[in-house]
């Protein structure tokens, strides 16, 4: 993330955008080669071994499964500054396992983690091993994870969400998720819109589209649609979506959901966060081949 001025850049997945510097991470997860990766901020004066210890003590607090005295298969080096822990993600069956790794920089700790069944731990631990070393701190090319990115190749299988909540108005609230798709396609935010209304009309609440449109971001011609909701005992809030249905196959056009939410007393607000975030959404440049 960048601050510039009253506008913050954030990169998430293969796609960055900018929005209102108030609006604060809340939450983010990216998953690419069915591998789950994220980074942690390293506390000023705190050691990246206190957060891996700490981890350690959560894995070992686990249920171990039938015929296992403990859920901690086997800590090692999977190379020269990654820690590495294999355990059980289940007390059902010990047949399944996860491999956990964490990578320290000065900043922070690339931590990454990838399922896999008995006799397979050869194959994750080199899957594991070179995402990690990929992994390259401060850039934004390629696929972003938080404090770095990987610019690697395109994977067929990549997902990422990410909320932002505005640090006054902790009421608007704006999420983004990304998915790569095979040949099956979901529906628009929008497609049973009339359905929604009947429904909310039946509970005493009336919900107006204002908006239902294509609009272009990221070069993607995508589906806006915005809703006022007025529910009783909710009181008044707007609802805004922005969808992209994703091309089969392709990690740079995945499917895109885009959501924002907030009171309507704040809809100045929360117009400006959504015009900002759809006036800026592109794609990351990609890494070198």
């Amino acid at each position: 993330m960048e601050n510039q001025g009253m506008r913050s850049t954030w990169c998430v997945g293969r796609f960055a955008f900018s929005l209102p510097a108030e609006l604060a991470a809340a939450g983010r997860a990216q998953r690419i080669y069915r591998l789950d990766i994220h980074t942690e901020a390293i506390a000023a004066g705190a050691a990246a071994e206190q957060l891996w210890s700490a981890r350690i003590a959560r894995i070992a607090a686990l249920r171990a499964p039938p015929g296992e005295q403990n859920p901690i298969v086997r800590q090692f080096a999977l190379a020269p500054g990654i820690q590495a822990v294999w355990y059980f993600n289940s007390d059902r069956s010990s047949r399944f396992r996860v491999l956990e790794a964490a990578r320290a920089f000065d900043d922070h700790v690339l931590v990454l983690a990838r399922g896999g069944e008995v006799g397979k731990e050869p194959i994750v631990e080199t899957l594991v091993r070179n995402v990690a070393l990929g992994y390259v701190p401060g850039a934004t090319s390629g696929f972003c994870v938080g404090a770095g990115s990987l610019p690697s190749l395109a994977s067929r299988d990549e997902d990422t969400r990410a909320t932002f909540v505005h640090s006054r108005t902790k009421a608007i609230e704006i999420r983004l998720s990304t998915a790569t798709i095979g040949d099956t396609k979901s529906p628009s935010p929008m497609a049973d819109i009339d359905q929604e209304a009947r429904a909310l009309a039946q509970a005493g609440a009336k919900l107006v589209v204002l908006k239902n449109a294509i609009r272009s971001a990221a070069g993607l011609d995508g589906e806006e649609g915005i809703v006022s909701l007025d529910s009783p005992g909710e009181g008044r809030s707007m609802r805004m979506t922005w969808f992209f249905p994703g091309v089969s196959g392709r990690s740079d056009q995945p499917e895109i959901r885009l959501r924002a939410v907030g009171p309507l007393d704040q809809r100045l607000v929360l117009d400006d966060a959504w015009n900002t975030l759809l006036a800026s959404l592109r794609s990351t440049p990609p890494g070198p081949k």
